[in-house]
């Protein structure tokens, strides 16, 4: 963009303009990248290692944010820096950052990425509260005290596409500034220069820590399986997913427990957040929603099986998983409930199954995957495709506001963050993109260090369970703390995977097979009650 063409653009109204420059990466990775150009307060990494072209092609790596948007309970708060620039005391949040959004006008520009700036963060599971009124009377414990909404608006940030190895660095200019195109090319300029220095790997050690401890509990989250299989058997609900929180002293850095996290885990959502006070570390293969133009897009995932050792076994496994009625059920549950989240923004009669339960590969197990797509109606916008879909029936159950009064009633603690972006991408609607659990759930992983209680900062993670069935008998998988305890010791079997794991050598926090061992699954021979597209209540 030249000069000439900034101009003509501010001359028009956009008040915050896209300034690029385009380079090759392909001697870098995004992490390396996000150590270059980031790696301080209010700054992020969203990272794709496994996906391909269509689902997981860019990683993004935003810069330090100015300004950020804090949402604890009804009140709202802007800050800029150390500095609150705003403060609403009983609002409601979302209707907030939709008006925060209004005012910015960005700029169309010819080739930019999927994603290239905006507001980026994390959405509690409790966001939900200011969307459905039946669950406004909860209020539960909150150990943690992470804000219930927490977004920084992104205005710098650099694109890696794993496809091509390109980097496209964005900086937005805000026209009203004098030499506002000058001082963004000149960033540009010092980034790249940043860029073709090396990198500084952080230094890591082995640590031990004490063991996980969870907020619930072996013997009262049995006793909650038992009374979510009774809401099931008396037809209150067809499926719920509980979870419990695990804490530990974590001695190593977030940092280290990315990276861990990426090597054992890799999948196409990873995500790393540094709001200073906390992290927020995680890994999906997964979207809860997407919205780009008018097209919003769904995808369930569920039904699971492990990797096979040979491509003869994978093969196998792949058909047993799509002929388990069991699995069958439950993806069947989460396909209508998603037809029915994207019926409820979508045109009449663009509701489409495009892709119906295929079987994709990750890197320790399958799933059965389905995509739902539909065309957004005229005049709603990013927020009302995440009102209508928030949280996943993945992290909560369905019918998904029963799924939840019962978990609010048996869960002891607020459960916590979920990552979200939602952009200028400029466009004639913002971009949303969001990735829906909070805690492990098949090949997913996330969780939150907090930092400020150091040197004895604690990790926290949410692990879930479904429970999809009628069945009279209950198959509880093994409850146990499966955190390692010591360099190159085997800590468990995954009772999918059925592979031994072992400790990284400088993080004894993740494991990909861990969750197994803390969460129970009721399982069905009968898919029971089918949830119709468009059935669902609120």
């Amino acid at each position: 963009m030249t000069e000439t063409e900034f101009n003509a653009l501010a001359a028009q109204g956009y008040n915050r303009i896209p300034v690029t420059l385009e380079t090759f990466a392909d001697l870098d990775t995004p992490l390396s990248i996000y150590l270059k150009l980031a790696n301080a307060p209010y700054t992020y990494l969203l990272e794709s290692v496994q996906g391909g072209e269509r689902f997981g092609r860019y990683s993004i790596i935003g810069l330090a944010a100015q300004t950020r948007i804090v949402v604890s309970g009804h009140q709202v708060m802007v800050l800029t820096g150390n500095r609150v620039a705003e403060r609403e005391d009983d609002t409601n949040p979302l209707e907030f950052i939709g008006k925060f959004m209004q005012r910015f006008r960005a700029a169309p520009q010819a080739g930019l990425p999927r994603f290239c700036g905006g507001l980026v963060g994390c959405f509690g599971y409790d966001t939900i509260r200011y969307v459905e009124t039946k669950l406004t009377r909860t209020n539960k414990p909150d150990d943690i005290g992470t804000p219930d909404i927490g977004l920084l608006l992104s205005e710098e940030i650099a694109v890696v596409d794993n496809l091509s190895g390109k980097l496209t660095l964005v900086v937005f200019a805000e026209p009203g500034f004098p030499s506002a195109y000058q001082k963004a090319r000149a960033r540009l300029m010092e980034l790249l220069a940043k860029l073709r220095t090396p990198v500084v790997i952080p230094s890591e050690k082995p640590v031990h820590s004490e063991p996980a401890v969870s907020v619930f509990g072996e013997a009262a989250f049995k006793k909650a399986v038992l009374k979510a299989k009774d809401y099931i058997t008396e037809g209150d609900v067809m499926q719920v997913v509980l979870s419990q929180r695990m804490t530990k002293p974590f001695g190593a850095s977030p940092l280290a427990l990315y990276r861990t996290l990426r090597s054992l885990n890799p999948s196409p959502y990873m995500f790393y957040f540094d709001f200073e006070d906390f992290h927020v570390v995680g890994a999906s293969p997964e979207i809860l929603v997407r919205l780009e133009g008018d097209r919003v897009t769904v995808r369930p995932i569920a039904g699971t099986r492990k990797r096979g050792a040979s491509p003869e076994e994978d093969a196998a496994l792949a058909a047993e998983l799509l002929a388990d009625e069991k699995e069958r059920a439950e993806h069947t549950q989460l396909l209508d409930l998603g037809r029915n989240d994207c019926g409820r923004v979508a045109k009449v009669g663009t509701v489409k199954l495009t892709e119906n339960m295929i079987v994709e590969r990750y890197s320790h197990v399958m799933h059965i995957v389905s995509n739902v797509e539909g065309r957004l109606q005229p005049g709603l916008d990013a927020l009302d495709v995440l009102r209508a879909t928030f949280p996943a029936g993945t992290v909560s159950g369905a019918p998904k506001v029963r799924a939840m009064e019962i978990i609010d009633e048996l869960e002891p603690v607020k459960r916590g963050q979920i990552r979200i972006r939602s952009g200028w991408r400029p466009r004639t609607r913002p971009a949303l993109s969001c990735a829906p659990p909070n805690w492990p759930s098949r090949d997913s992983i996330r969780g939150s260090i907090d930092r400020r209680c150091q040197p004895r900062q604690k990790s926290r993670l949410n692990m879930g369970g479904f429970f999809v069935s009628t069945q009279d008998t209950i198959e509880v998988s093994e409850f146990r703390w499966p955190f390692p305890t010591g360099v190159g010791i085997p800590i468990s079997r995954c009772v999918y995977c059925e592979k031994i794991r072992y400790k990284s050598d400088f993080c004894d926090f993740v494991c990909p097979s861990f969750f197994w061992h803390a969460s129970c699954v009721v399982n069905a021979t009968g898919a029971g009650q089918r949830l119709l597209p468009h059935q669902e209540t609120t």
